[in-house]
């Protein structure tokens, strides 16, 4: 008569099959990758109502992009122009 729980070599295929499912459903960490640069300025927030901020990253166009906070997939980007703008020397 057969085992009514079933044979280790099932459960380990069921236990593997879970966590690759699992897996499978985690939001890519390639979307959180900050792209900041002098010409832009983003907002990010804790879920798609955009109601939350969680963090941003403005940029300058002399003194580069300064981020705050944290990130997530949840984001508005505005971009601008630089157009020839003097910037001063640092000393």
């Amino acid at each position: 008569m057969p085992s009514r729980n079933g044979s280790p070599l099932r459960l380990l295929g069921l236990a593997a099959a879970l966590v690759i499912s699992v897996l499978a459903v985690q939001p890519s960490h390639a979307d959180l990758i900050v792209t900041c640069d002098s010409s832009s300025n983003t907002i990010y927030y804790s879920d798609a109502s955009h109601s939350t901020v969680v963090g941003s990253c403005t940029g300058s166009c002399c003194d580069g992009c300064h981020c705050t906070g944290t990130t997530s997939p949840y984001a508005t980007t505005q971009r601008f122009d630089c157009p020839d703008v003097i910037c001063p020397e640092n000393s």
